[in-house]
């Protein structure tokens, strides 16, 4: 007989249970009547703050971008043109060098043949 009534209390728990659990659904659905609107997590204030605040990052961003970029273009220019001179200019001055004999390579070679 213990059982039988510990089982009964049991079924009782479930049932209130199920029916607080179903009235707390309602309370989720703004459809239903009774139910509670849920309120936002911010008001109009932190929300606009929220966009200034990102209005600024965007513009520190956007200048934080256009001078690297600019970096860059600076530093391949100077990079392009050291090359050039360490590298184009001494094999354009070759040719001139020894044809007037000033490069002692050319000279040797020129007097062998």
């Amino acid at each position: 007989m213990g059982r039988a009534s510990q089982g009964a209390e049991t079924v009782k728990e479930l049932k209130q249970m199920s029916e607080t659990e179903s009235s707390t659904d309602n309370a989720s659905n703004p459809s239903e009547p009774g139910a509670s609107t849920p309120e936002a997590p911010f008001d109009r204030k932190d929300l606009a703050q929220f966009e200034a605040d990102d209005a600024t990052a965007g513009k520190a961003i956007g200048k934080m971008l256009s001078g690297f970029f600019l970096y860059t273009v600076l530093a391949m220019g100077i990079v392009a043109a050291v090359t050039y001179w360490w590298f184009v200019k001494p094999n354009e001055a070759a040719p001139n060098e020894a044809a007037n004999g000033k490069n002692g390579e050319a000279a040797v070679e020129a007097e062998s043949h």
